[in-house]
């Protein structure tokens, strides 16, 4: 979903899409492993696995399983230039040292362009070229604004942020707050009642932004309030849907 972004995008990249391992297929508009891609690109090449065919490229996004974030980043310090940005998607917190995404992937390439995007989204419905909107974060205002002018489209709208550690807690609370709302819901909860408890977590989201050194006001945001309400309510949410089977 997010390389058919820029693949889409009016903005004349040339998209590389490197696979972890040959079972993580891309036949042009189907991803086997998990659903098909309607929406067609032309400016969009394939390869398995090689970290260095991402050597000349301007910007690398790492969207991989959080548990793999770590291990990627160190491949990828071996080839990334010091210039090279990059875009982060994957959310959480690594569990042995509560680093968040971006921290891992900066401890480990100690790239100074390291960005984080995030919004509210689906992979289904952002590979078939649904409209949206993203944040991008990053310490480097430049960085952000390149990715921005990269991925935005016709349908996408990308809002830089200054508050990447704002995104990181809100990327990563939103999930476990599903779980919370798919639990209620599975419960057969009213929805007066899950209201309620939904305005509850958006005031512990803002005070947890708060202690981990964010910004309230990054609440109000796609990555903020939007992700977390999509996450929270919709029956595509995997954490939703997780908390109802429960």
């Amino acid at each position: 979903a997010v390389f058919n972004i820029t693949a889409l995008a009016k903005n004349n990249y040339t998209v590389v899409a490197t696979f972890i391992s040959s079972d993580d297929k891309y036949n042009g508009n189907t991803n086997s492993t998990s659903f098909e891609v309607t929406a067609k690109s032309t400016n969009l090449d394939v390869v398995v696995n090689p970290v260095t065919y991402g050597e000349d490229a301007k910007i690398v996004v790492l969207a991989v399983p959080a548990g793999a974030v770590r291990q990627v980043s160190e491949e990828v310090s071996f080839h990334a230039r010091k210039d090279q940005i990059l875009v982060v998607v994957s959310k959480g917190i690594e569990p042995r040292t509560n680093l968040f995404m971006s921290d891992i992937v900066y401890q480990a390439t100690k790239n100074e362009n390291i960005c984080m995007l995030a919004g509210p989204s689906f992979a289904i419905e952002i590979a078939n070229g649904s409209k949206t909107g993203f944040n991008i974060a990053g310490p480097n205002p430049e960085a952000t604004k390149i990715v921005k002018e990269a991925f935005e489209n016709g349908g996408l709208v990308v809002v830089t942020c200054d508050d990447i550690i704002g995104i990181e807690v809100a990327s990563s609370m939103k999930n476990v707050f599903a779980i919370f709302m798919g639990m209620l819901d599975g419960m057969d909860m009213l929805e007066s009642y899950k209201s309620s408890c939904l305005a509850v977590l958006v005031r512990d989201l803002g005070d947890a932004i708060v202690a981990l050194g964010g910004k309230r006001e990054t609440i109000f945001t796609y990555a903020g309030l939007g992700d977390m309400l999509l996450t929270c309510m919709s029956p595509k949410s995997r954490n939703f849907t997780f908390g109802q089977h429960i």
